[in-house]
C-alpha cells in the first residue's frame, strides 16, 4: 500500500468516525441508520464502518453502536452498460446500525 493510500484509509476512516458520532449521538436508544457504502481505491467500506462503529464506541458515554445485519453486492462485470459514461463496478454494503445502552464509562 502506498503511503498516499494508506494517508486515504486513514482520512476516511477517520471522516466516517466522526459523521457517524455525531448521526448517532442524536438517535434515540433504539434508533437505527441503514447504510449503503461503496468500495473506493481498494478500501472495504464495510470494514471501515466497522472501525468506525469501534471508534465511536470508545468514546460514547452510556450507548454504544451495534451492527444487526450487513449485505453486499458485487457485481461482475467490470463496465456499466448503458449511458455515456462507463465506470468500473464496485462492490456495495449495506449496513444496518443500531443505537444501543450501554458503552464507554467516563
Amino acid at each position: 500500500m502506498s503511503a498516499t493510500l494508506e494517508e486515504f484509509t486513514e482520512r476516511w476512516t477517520s471522516d466516517t468516525s466522526a459523521w457517524l458520532g455525531s448521526t448517532f449521538s442524536r438517535l434515540r436508544t433504539g434508533g437505527r441508520a441503514a447504510l449503503l457504502v461503496g468500495d473506493n481505491m481498494g478500501i472495504d467500506a464495510f470494514d471501515v464502518i466497522v472501525k468506525a462503529a469501534e471508534v465511536v464506541n470508545e468514546g460514547a458515554e452510556g450507548w454504544r453502536i451495534e451492527v444487526l445485519a450487513s449485505a453486499k453486492v458485487v457485481e461482475g462485470d467490470g463496465r456499466r452498460p448503458w449511458g455515456k459514461h462507463k465506470r468500473n463496478f464496485r462492490t456495495e454494503h449495506c449496513t444496518l446500525l443500531e443505537k444501543r445502552e450501554g458503552g464507554a464509562a467516563k
